[in-house]
């Protein structure tokens, strides 16, 4: 029965996903909302992949191509919102962290299609040449080399999984309560972390590297960038100074280094909670006009610029990347 149900599932999102039915069961919904999708790494295809693979990614693209209008950022920004929109449902391909793939997978698939995207640049770990800290704690409990690690829950209690998969419930569990940590206290911890772990720089993982300035540059052409905050904190774990600090911080390095004022942000992590008023306060002080979070969602026409909902883009294939948008609109 199991077998079935997952046979007629695949089934249907394969015939959603069909441009005639597409367009019948969509229809005129796309007039006042259109889809935001949230990318983080697109990575090459191997048979251990555990992220989006650029062969999902540009399937992706060639459904996406045919049934939508993919949206330049500029074109996202200039949308009259008072207006309905007309066509083919709009899209615009947004990309977390300016991880090294999106240079390397993701700026030749866009490109030859004529398509653009919008970035967000976290700027500590372009100047560092490094990877933002829930990156870094990820691939220090999966790839490091130690018998344990601190726990951080108040105690003294060591943490020391024996296998992958307890690796991956560590992990989890520390980067949660890193997560509430303050800015100071966090990096004290990621210290202590790298520590007991006997981290070198050169342990991190290839496709967990930031971009630099150089080569955010030589991807102009392709993308826009906005700003990911300074050191990727979670801002309503930090003062109202110091989520400013950190936001003008980002802002003044991407004018400096390439040239732009952003108008766009993502908030770090993103859900509901880990930004707060103060966060959009600083956010319009520093000129920012729309922000996105990822809480999962469509973003309609009117809805408040600085809140805006995406939609993941675990899906591997067009049918449960179809399925995925016609479920959330």
């Amino acid at each position: 029965m199991g077998i079935i149900t997952k046979f007629l599932k695949a089934l249907i999102k394969r015939v959603v996903a069909t441009s005639l039915v597409w367009r019948i069961l969509t229809g005129k919904r796309w007039r006042d909302q259109l889809v935001v999708l949230m990318y983080h790494k697109v990575v090459a295809d191997t048979p251990d992949a555990h992220e989006l693979t650029i062969r999902h990614f540009r399937h992706q693209l060639d459904w996406l191509t045919k049934n939508f209008d993919v949206l330049t950022p500029e074109q996202f920004v200039s949308l009259d919102r008072n207006r309905k929109l007309t066509g083919k449902p709009k899209v615009l391909l947004t990309f977390d962290d300016a991880f090294i793939s999106i240079q390397e997978h993701v700026y030749a698939e866009l490109k030859k299609r004529g398509l653009r995207g919008l970035v967000f640049v976290p700027s500590e770990p372009v100047i560092e040449n490094d990877t933002i800290w829930p990156q870094l704690n990820s691939d220090l409990f999966m790839c490091g080399e130690y018998e344990q690690l601190p726990a951080f829950d108040g105690s003294d209690r060591e943490l020391a999984p024996r296998n992958m998969q307890e690796r991956i419930a560590a992990e989890k569990e520390v980067r949660q309560r890193l997560k509430k940590m303050p800015n100071t206290e966090r990096r004290a911890a990621m210290d202590k972390l790298k520590a007991a772990a006997n981290w070198t720089s050169d342990q991190l993982q290839h496709d967990s590297r930031i971009m630099s300035w150089s080569e955010l540059r030589a991807c102009a052409d392709v993308f826009s960038y906005g700003g990911h905050t300074h050191t990727h904190p979670i801002m309503s774990s930090q003062s109202r100074q110091a989520q400013r600090d950190d936001v003008q911080t980002c802002v003044e390095h991407l004018h400096n280094e390439l040239g732009v004022a952003p108008l766009m942000f993502a908030y770090p992590n993103g859900e509901p909670g880990d930004y707060n008023e103060d966060s959009i306060a600083v956010l319009r002080e520093a000129g920012y006009q729309w922000a996105f979070t990822t809480e999962e969602g469509i973003y309609r026409l009117g809805d408040d610029p600085m809140t805006i909902r995406r939609l993941p883009t675990w899906a591997p294939e067009p049918g449960d990347l179809a399925w995925l948008i016609y479920t959330a609109a």
